[in-house]
Formats: C-alpha cells, sequence, structure tokens
C-alpha cells in the first residue's frame, strides 16, 4: 500500500467530515462521512461546486466563501437535514496555501449531536419534577427576561424585535439582544446566540451582556470587544457552549456603523440600491484562544434600515428544506420604507407560514433604522 493509498484508507475511515475545495469551490477530496452531510455518495460530490452542494444549507456556503475571500479560518455550528431530522456540526474551514497564495479550503467538523441530545434530555429530566422545578423555572424566566427588554424610545434610532423560545421549558432560550446608549446619540447593538439554552445560557448571557457594556464604554471597537470576551470565555465556558454575536456601534447622526461578527448570521442593510451583508469577521466566541477578529464599516442613509438575526430565522424548516438566506433576502428586499416593525413582524409571519408555527430552534430579530431626530 503506497502512503497515498494509505492516507486515504485513513480519511475514508475517520467518523467526521473531510471535503477539501479548490480557488474556484470545486469538491477534489471528500470521505463519506463529508459525503452523507451532503446527501450524496462520494462519487456524486467529488467535481461538484460548493454552490450546488450547499444550496440548501446558505451558512455553510457564506462559511466557505468567507475563507476562500481569504479572511482567515473560520468556525460555525451547522445543521444539516438527515434521515428526516438534523445533525449538528461544529465545522471548521481553513485555508490552504502553496507559496503564500490561496488555493483551496479545507472543511472538517465534529459532530456536536450527541452533546447536543444529552444537553437536551437534561432538560426534560429536570422538567420532569413537580414544585420545586416548577418554582426554580418560574425563577430562572423572572432572571432571563430582563435580558431581552430594550428600552422603550432612543433618540436618533427607529428599532423593533421579535422574540421566540422554542423551549418548552423556559420562556427565554440561548438567543439574546440589546441596545446601550453610550453617549447621545450613539449606540452599541448586540444580537447573540449561545449553544446552550435556559440555565446553560442565562449567565452567559449576562456575560456578553455586561461585557459589552463595559468594554465598549471605554472605547473600544467591536473587534477589541469580542477579543476581550473571548479570551474570558474560552477559559470558563464548557467545551460544549460557544457564543456567535454580530457587535456593531451605530452613531445615528452620521449613519456610520462599526461592526464585527463572530461566526454569527450576516446582518441585512436594506438601502435604496441594494442590500449589504454584515459577514462574520471572525470566529464563534469560546472555542478558539487565539481567535483575532476585525471591524466592518458602512453608512446606514436615512431610510434604509438594518435586520440582525439568529441561525433559527434562516435555519427553520419544512420537510427537511431551510428558510434560507436567499428567501430571507427576498423577504427584506421587498420591504424598502418600511418601519422596523413591520419588518420584524413581516419576515416572522414569513417564517411562521413556511415552518406552520413549528420551530425547532429559538428565533431572535433587531431591526434598526435612523429616525429625524438624529439630525442629518
Amino acid at each position: 500500500m503506497t502512503r497515498v493509498d494509505l492516507a486515504l484508507h485513513v480519511l475514508d475511515s475517520l467518523p467526521m467530515p473531510v471535503a477539501y475545495f479548490d480557488r474556484e469551490g470545486v469538491c477534489r477530496l471528500c470521505n463519506p462521512s463529508a459525503a452523507g452531510l451532503f446527501r450524496r455518495s462520494r462519487e456524486a460530490v467529488l467535481g461538484l461546486h460548493l454552490e450546488v452542494l450547499a444550496e440548501d444549507n446558505p451558512q455553510l456556503l457564506s462559511l466557505a466563501r468567507w475563507v476562500l475571500g481569504g479572511q482567515g479560518r473560520a468556525t460555525r455550528m451547522l445543521r444539516f437535514p438527515l434521515d428526516g431530522g438534523t445533525v449538528a456540526v461544529l465545522l471548521s474551514a481553513i485555508p490552504h496555501a502553496e507559496e503564500g497564495e490561496l488555493v483551496g479550503v479545507l472543511l472538517t467538523g465534529v459532530d456536536a449531536t450527541q452533546a447536543t441530545e444529552a444537553l437536551r434530555e437534561a432538560r426534560r429530566e429536570i422538567a420532569d419534577h413537580k414544585r420545586g422545578l416548577a418554582e426554580a423555572l418560574w425563577a430562572l424566566d423572572i432572571i432571563e427576561e430582563p435580558m431581552l427588554a430594550l428600552p422603550a424610545e432612543l433618540r436618533g434610532i427607529e428599532f423593533a424585535a421579535v422574540y421566540r423560545s422554542a423551549s418548552r421549558v423556559s420562556r427565554v432560550g440561548g438567543d439574546f439582544y440589546d441596545i446601550i446608549e453610550l453617549a447621545p446619540y450613539s449606540y452599541a447593538v448586540l444580537i447573540g446566540d449561545v449553544s446552550g439554552k435556559g440555565t446553560e445560557a442565562a449567565p452567559v448571557t449576562s456575560t456578553m451582556k455586561q461585557g459589552v457594556r463595559a468594554f465598549a464604554s471605554e472605547g473600544y471597537p467591536p473587534s477589541a470587544v469580542f477579543l476581550k470576551l473571548n479570551r474570558g470565555l474560552v477559559k470558563s465556558l464548557p467545551t460544549e457552549i460557544f457564543v456567535t454575536a454580530t457587535l456593531l456601534l451605530f452613531d445615528a447622526r452620521s449613519g456610520e456603523i462599526v461592526w464585527a461578527n463572530a461566526g454569527h448570521p450576516p446582518g441585512i442593510a436594506v438601502v435604496a440600491d441594494g442590500t449589504t451583508l454584515l459577514e462574520p469577521t471572525g470566529p464563534v466566541l469560546g472555542v478558539l484562544e487565539n481567535a483575532s477578529y476585525t471591524d466592518g464599516r458602512m453608512e446606514l442613509p436615512f431610510g434604509g434600515y438594518l435586520l440582525l438575526y439568529t441561525d433559527g430565522v434562516v435555519e427553520a424548516r419544512r420537510d427537511g428544506a431551510f428558510f434560507g438566506e436567499k428567501r430571507l433576502l427576498q423577504v427584506v428586499s421587498s420591504l424598502a420604507r418600511s418601519t422596523t416593525q413591520q419588518v420584524v413582524d413581516a419576515v416572522y409571519a414569513e417564517v411562521s407560514v413556511f415552518t406552520a408555527s413549528r420551530f425547532d430552534d429559538d428565533i431572535a430579530m433587531l431591526a434598526l433604522a435612523r429616525s429625524r431626530d438624529g439630525g442629518e
């Protein structure tokens, strides 16, 4: 057996999915585990373009494009349809360079379904307890609900939010958002998703919101805030827990937005001439100790709006098909000049119709726009 044959044999025996795509996004190598995620045989996967393989999984396409675009390694939790259900995979996209030139991307992942199911089973067992548990859950909801509270109004911005928890144990799941006034007409806006729910998510959510408030108030840009939070989360979180988040600093007077995205679904800015995506600028929080983050910049004009959301929106399913980023873009593009409340209500209605109001994951959305009291 040659070295190449031995390497391929080892690759085929790995339980984890492994696939390699060239610079153009064509699959050149994959093992049976990876082919199974694409619901094809390995022979059928080889030679196919990533856009074909990921047509039902926009998050995967976004992850690979991030790396192929030269932005560095990225990691994200993705869900793949499998045997009438889904399998959760913590997927890493690793750039492959030769002589300093990017030539491809290696996708490899870890099956997180068993860990997720263990957490769900633990929650179900806790929910079976009677009086003592009922009192504990009541207390937990009292603690968690303020984490989703937003101010009644803020100078210079119009905003609206929608939240729906998929958890039967607690009204509040792992999704969270916040708007923090840093100075008159200056705001830190945060949305995120903790991989745990209820009792696992509550302290992490609190840490995120308090950390953002503290670091942003000191003048740190979003990338530096995430860098500081990540260092603390890597040391304190269990290995099965991580956080995705988008943080932006919003100047309501100028419309300037400075943002960083830690492995979170891309926010969508809708303006008169089209849409702009706030793609990931770094990996998820709490996993990689040496993770780095960068900032993006854009300007939001009057009449435009920004929609931030969690993965429960694009990963809402019907008969194994995802609602998806493409469908979401079609919906939000049709809502130009709408109020922020109309935007979140319309998107939520579309997702509800698509899923027949059966949600497998939490859903959170936060829409923002400039109001005229912010000045020109």
